[in-house]
């Protein structure tokens, strides 16, 4: 989602310095107007598809070793079914909140999912 402020500057992570017009913007309940030479919103993000396997791999074992199906995890995080397939087969990127949510649902702490996301990505050489 896009955030504007009053200013008209774009404030994505992105720290590009993409100008809107004035009292447009998400902040105000409409949509900003975008130049026509302004970047597309998937632009911002970067899908990579091995780190969406390695999180959707790590969902799935979480998911499985609390004998939960995706049906009763969506109904737990209020994440539709069909989304929750998706990032459990890699196909789909996860934010923050929805890693969030989902810790909750599975009954983990964030930090475990981030730590076994750290330890299939970076292994310990031995």
């Amino acid at each position: 989602m896009r955030v504007h402020t009053n200013i008209g500057i774009c404030i994505l992570a992105c720290n590009c310095t993409q100008e809107y017009p004035l009292a447009s913007g998400y902040l105000l309940g409409v949509p900003p107007v975008r130049p026509k030479n302004a970047r597309s919103s998937t632009s911002h993000a970067r899908h990579d598809p091995l780190l969406s396997a390695a999180v959707g791999g790590i969902l799935r074992d979480l998911r499985l070793s609390r004998a939960l199906t995706q049906e009763q995890l969506a109904w737990e995080t209020g994440i539709e079914r069909a989304f929750i397939s998706e990032i459990e087969r890699g196909v789909k990127g996860v934010s923050l909140t929805m890693l969030y949510r989902l810790a909750v649902g599975l009954s983990v702490k964030p930090q475990k999912i981030i730590a076994a996301l750290d330890a299939v990505m970076f292994p310990k050489k031995k």
